[in-house]
C-alpha cells in the first residue's frame, strides 16, 4: 500500500509537467498564429500602399509617397504611431517601380511570461507602373474616314485633309464619335448614355465620357491638337445607293423633345502619371463652343435628300454649310512639349433631351519632331457610316 502511494503521487507531478508543457505549446501555437495573422495584414497593407502610389510614378514621386502613406494608414499602419515605419521608395533603376516596405511591433500573449511582450513583424511589396495598351492605331491621328458627298461615286470619295495643310490622311474605316446624354445605350455608345433604353438607366454611363491620349515624345517642338469637325451638324443621306449618311453623319436618334447638342472637348496635362487624374491640369478647352447645337447641312454637298431625321427637312434649323468648325480643323491647343495630355470628350452637361450622335476626328500636329500618337484611354467610341437599302 505504501508502494502504491508513492506511485500515485509521481503520476500527478508526471501528468502536471506535461499540462505545463501542453498549456506552453499551446499558447507558443496562439503566439506563432497571431504573428502569422499580423504578417499577412502587413503585406496586404504594403500591397495596397504600394499600389496606391505607383500610379503617380514616374513624374510625381512626392505624390506616390503620400499616397501610399495615406493607404497604409487607411489599412491601420500609419507611419510613425506605436513603432510602425512604412516606407515607400522608387525604384532606383527602373522609375516606373515603387518598393514599399511596413514594419510594425506585434504583442505576444504566452511569450509575455517570459519578459518578450513584442516581436518584431516586417513585409515588403513592389508594384511597377505599367503603360495602358493603347486602343486605336499607332497613328498621330484617330477617327479619319473618307468624306463622302452626295455627287461622289461611293467608291471614290475624297479623304480628309490633313491638319498640317499638306497632303490627305488614309482613311481609317470609322470616325470618332460620342452619343448625346439622352441617347439609348442601344444606339451604339456604352458610356454617355443615360438610358438603356428609356426609361431605365443605363447602369454604365459615365459622366466622363471619353479620354484620348495625345502622346508627343522626346523632340517635340510646337505640338498641336487638332479637332475635325467638332461641332454638331446634322447631314443628309446620299441621294443614291448606298443611301448612306454623307460626310461626318452628324445624326439625331430622336428629335421629340430637343433637338440641341452639346460636346465638350477638354485636354489635360497628365504629369507624367496617366494612371491617375487626380493630378491633371486642365490646359485647353471648347470653352462652351460647342453647346446646344441645332444645325443642318443645307448645301448640296453634304445636305443630299435634306431628310435629317423621319422626315425633318431642317426648316428650324440653322444652315451649318459653310461654319468654319465643319468639316473643318480647329486647332484646341498649340505649343506643347515632349508629354501626354488627355483628351477628354464628355457630352454630360447636356440635357436628357439631347439624342444624337457627334462625330469627330483628331490630329496631332507639330513644328519639330515626330512619332506623335494619339489613342484610346482603357475605352473610344467609334462610328461606321454604312448605307441602307432605301
Amino acid at each position: 500500500m505504501r508502494l502504491a502511494s508513492e506511485e500515485r503521487g509521481q503520476t500527478l507531478v508526471v501528468v502536471a509537467l506535461l499540462l505545463t508543457l501542453l498549456f506552453g505549446f499551446t499558447g507558443l501555437a496562439i503566439d506563432a498564429a497571431w504573428y502569422g495573422l499580423n504578417l499577412m495584414r502587413m503585406q496586404r497593407a504594403a500591397d495596397a500602399a504600394a499600389l496606391a502610389g505607383v500610379v503617380y510614378l514616374p513624374a510625381n514621386p512626392s505624390g506616390a509617397n503620400t499616397a501610399a502613406l495615406a493607404e497604409a494608414t487607411k489599412n491601420g499602419y500609419a507611419n510613425g504611431t506605436g513603432g510602425v515605419s512604412v516606407v515607400p521608395r522608387p525604384d532606383p533603376i527602373n522609375n516606373r517601380l515603387l518598393d514599399v516596405t511596413v514594419q510594425a511591433p506585434v504583442q505576444t500573449f504566452f511569450a509575455r511570461l517570459f519578459g518578450t511582450t513584442t516581436i518584431p513583424g516586417s513585409r515588403k511589396a513592389r508594384a511597377e507602373f505599367v503603360l495602358p495598351v493603347p486602343m486605336g492605331s499607332p497613328q498621330d491621328y484617330y477617327g479619319i474616314a473618307n468624306l463622302c458627298r452626295n455627287s461622289d461615286a461611293p467608291t471614290s470619295c475624297p479623304a480628309v485633309p490633313s491638319a498640317t495643310g499638306i497632303g490627305t490622311l488614309a482613311p481609317q474605316g470609322f470616325m470618332g464619335s460620342v452619343l448625346t446624354k439622352g441617347a439609348n445605350r442601344s444606339n451604339g455608345d456604352a458610356y454617355s448614355a443615360y438610358y438603356n433604353p428609356a426609361p431605365t438607366i443605363n447602369s454604365a454611363f459615365d459622366p466622363n465620357g471619353y479620354s484620348y491620349i495625345a502622346e508627343f515624345p522626346a523632340g517635340t517642338v510646337g505640338g498641336a491638337v487638332w479637332i475635325y469637325d467638332p461641332i454638331f451638324c446634322a447631314t443628309g443621306r446620299r441621294t443614291t445607293s448606298p443611301f448612306q449618311r454623307l460626310g461626318m453623319a452628324d445624326i439625331w436618334y430622336s428629335i421629340a423633345t430637343t433637338r440641341s447638342v452639346t460636346t465638350e472637348f477638354k485636354l489635360w496635362d497628365m504629369n507624367g502619371t496617366p494612371y491617375t487624374t487626380t493630378d491633371d491640369i486642365l490646359i485647353a478647352s471648347d470653352g462652351g463652343l460647342f453647346t446646344n447645337m441645332d444645325y443642318v447641312d443645307k448645301g448640296t454637298d453634304y445636305g443630299g435628300d435634306h431628310n435629317y431625321l423621319l422626315g425633318y427637312a431642317g426648316a428650324s434649323s440653322a444652315d451649318c454649310a459653310t461654319n468654319p468648325y465643319h468639316n473643318a480643323w480647329w486647332r484646341m491647343a498649340s505649343g506643347l512639349g515632349e508629354g501626354q495630355y488627355r483628351l477628354q470628350v464628355v457630352t454630360s452637361s447636356g440635357s436628357i433631351g439631347q439624342q444624337a450622335a457627334n462625330n469627330f476626328g483628331i490630329q496631332l500636329t507639330a513644328s519639330a519632331g515626330t512619332g506623335a500618337r494619339i489613342y484610346g484611354q482603357s475605352r473610344m467610341c467609334a462610328y461606321v457610316n454604312v448605307g441602307s437599302s432605301t
